[in-house]
Order: C-alpha cells, then sequence, then structure tokens
C-alpha cells in the first residue's frame, strides 16, 4: 500500500469512528403500559393521536387508539386473527399486516375486514410469512412478507390493492419504503443480503449492489437521499437513489436494529436490548441505551417528541432536548 493510500485509510477509519459514537444512558423518558397483553410492535401517527398494535407469537393481534399526550387508551380489538407487524392508514382505510400473510383493513377502526387474496395472487408459501412493512404512493400499494431465514415476497398494486403483483426472492425481507409522488416514484425493499428497487413506469425490480449486508429497514428523504441499517446496527447513506452507498457508522456491537426514521431534523434508530442511536443530521450518530434488555420495534417522531414501542406492551416516550443535555 502505498503513502498516499495509507493516509486516505487513517483518515477514513477516524471519520467512521468519530461518526459512531459510544452508549450514553441516564437520559429521562416516560414508560406508558397500553391496557392489553403482548408486544407493541408498530406505531402509526393520527392527526389527534396514535395508533399501537402488535400481539405476541401465534396469538391474537390488537389494535390500540390513543390521544396525542399518551393520556387516554382506546382498545379497538384484541382479536385480530394474528399479531399485527405494520399499520397504515393508506388512502382514507386503515391496512393491517398480520402473520401469515394476512391482511385487515378497517374504514374508521369499528369494524375489521379480511382482505381476501385472489387466487391469481397466491405465492409459493402462505404460511409463517408476516406481512412486516407497508408502504403507499399516491395509488401505488407496497407490501413485503418474509419469515425469519425464510423466502420472502413483495407485493406490488397500482389500482389501491384491488389486484397485485408479486415477485418472490430468495432472501429474507426486513425494509421498504417509497419516496416522490404520483408522477415521480422509487421503492426499495431490502433483507437479507439483498436490495431492490422499483421506479414508475418500470415492469420489474431491479438488483442494487449492496453485497454481504443484512439489511433491517430503509428510509429515503427523496429519490436521490436514503439511508439504510444493518442488522448488525451499521448506518450507510447514498445520494444516487441507491445505485451506490457509504458507511456513516460503524456499530461497535451487533444491535439487532429494525427501523430507521427521520423527519429531516432528527433520525432515529430502534435496535433489540433496549438500543436507539440518534442523528441531528444523518451523518453523526450517538447510541443510547434504556437498560432494561427490551426489545424496540418501531419509531415515532413527533416535533421534540420522540415516541418508541417496546415488545412488553409499553411504549418509552422522551424529548430529543432531553439527549442532548
Amino acid at each position: 500500500m502505498s503513502r498516499g493510500n495509507i493516509r486516505y485509510f487513517l483518515v477514513f477509519m477516524v471519520l467512521i469512528a468519530t461518526a459512531c459514537q459510544k452508549d450514553k444512558t441516564g437520559f429521562e423518558f416516560d414508560t406508558i403500559v397500553l391496557p392489553v397483553q403482548g408486544k407493541v410492535r408498530c406505531i402509526e401517527p393520527t392527526s389527534n393521536g396514535y395508533v399501537f398494535a402488535g400481539g405476541n407469537v401465534n396469538a391474537k393481534g390488537f389494535v390500540v387508539e390513543s390521544d396525542k399526550y399518551l393520556t387516554q387508551f382506546n382498545v379497538r380489538t384484541e382479536s385480530l386473527p394474528r399479531e399485527v407487524y405494520d399499520a397504515k392508514f393508506i388512502n382514507g382505510r386503515w391496512w393491517f399486516g398480520l402473520d401469515s400473510l394476512q391482511l385487515i383493513h378497517s374504514d374508521s377502526l369499528q369494524v375489521f375486514y379480511d382482505y381476501w387474496w385472489r387466487e391469481t395472487d397466491w405465492v409459493s408459501d402462505l404460511n409463517k410469512n408476516p406481512i412486516r412493512r407497508l408502504a403507499q404512493v399516491g395509488n401505488e400499494h407496497f407490501l413485503i412478507a418474509g419469515g425469519k431465514l425464510a423466502f420472502g415476497v413483495v407485493f406490488h398494486s397500482s389500482d389501491s390493492a384491488n389486484s397485485w403483483d408479486e415477485f418472490e426472492f430468495e432472501h429474507e425481507a426486513r425494509g421498504l419504503c417509497t419516496a416522490g409522488d404520483v408522477s415521480n416514484w422509487s421503492a426499495w425493499v431490502g433483507g437479507d443480503g439483498m436490495l431492490i428497487k422499483r421506479s414508475k413506469g418500470e415492469t420489474k425490480w431491479t438488483q442494487q449492489e449492496v453485497s454481504r449486508t443484512f439489511i433491517s429497514d430503509i428510509y429515503f428523504a427523496d429519490l436521490k437521499t436514503g439511508w439504510l441499517v444493518t442488522y448488525e446496527g451499521d448506518v450507510m447513506k447514498s445520494v444516487d437513489g441507491g445505485e451506490s452507498w457509504e458507511t456513516v457508522c460503524k456499530s461497535k456491537t451487533v444491535r439487532g436494529a429494525n427501523r430507521i426514521m427521520s423527519d429531516g431534523s432528527n433520525w432515529m434508530i430502534v435496535a433489540n436490548n433496549g438500543a436507539f442511536a440518534h442523528s441531528p443530521d444523518g451523518e453523526k450518530w450517538m447510541w443510547y441505551d434504556f437498560e432494561d434488555g427490551l426489545d424496540l420495534t418501531d419509531v415515532v417522531i413527533d416535533g421534540d417528541v420522540c415516541i418508541i414501542s417496546v415488545q412488553d406492551q409499553s411504549i418509552q416516550r422522551f424529548s430529543f432536548s432531553a439527549l442532548k443535555n
């Protein structure tokens, strides 16, 4: 290695080391227990508050609605046929992704309906494949499914979930995001050793190069700029729509990352064993720890308030200003 290359390598390693700092604790937060039994797996904001959903493995799923201040809770149902992995309000209707490729919808959270897949939309294995993520752009609906160490599938509908096309792959599916609008959109799907993309006007998903990477989740702010987090907690950034990626945070320990989210002012990653990471710009990251060993599943950013769902029927709430003290 030449002297110039050695200097470049050392500078690169210093940047990586300083971009992802060690754990910090001692911040103030609230723990709020929901009036249901089971793991809280997802959060979806509403105009007046939040919807929380989840359930234990091989058990009934629940949906709970709250006010914005998390002081009043309304249990909408505790009897969905399976546990809920994701919830989204899309085009005036609630959609809930359950285990074993079950899809539930509701217009007002009063009555819940099974979505009946057409036989032409069936895939190789309907069992043991949770619907992990739901997303939408205009009338375009997307969902991904795939169990641990099992095959994955992405469903895409261009007619508001009336019909679908499916793409199956031999990878575990974990992350899904969309960016753009009805006139120009893209969707990305990531998982164990796999990242694929599809844009408006395209009929096929195309592979993007992220070798030997287990992608837990993806977030794109626009059609060009995006972030992904690996299962090991590494953070990577793209400025060309996912064609290439640069590591901006190299995690020091395996954390089992689950979710990455941003509102443009704060970036958050939630992971297993009570760990989460925060960044004010998507470049410099600080890891924190609730020190309770509980897995963190989803995160919502609402101004200065951060809400995280936890796999013990509870949620954690804190302000970003508390992290900066």
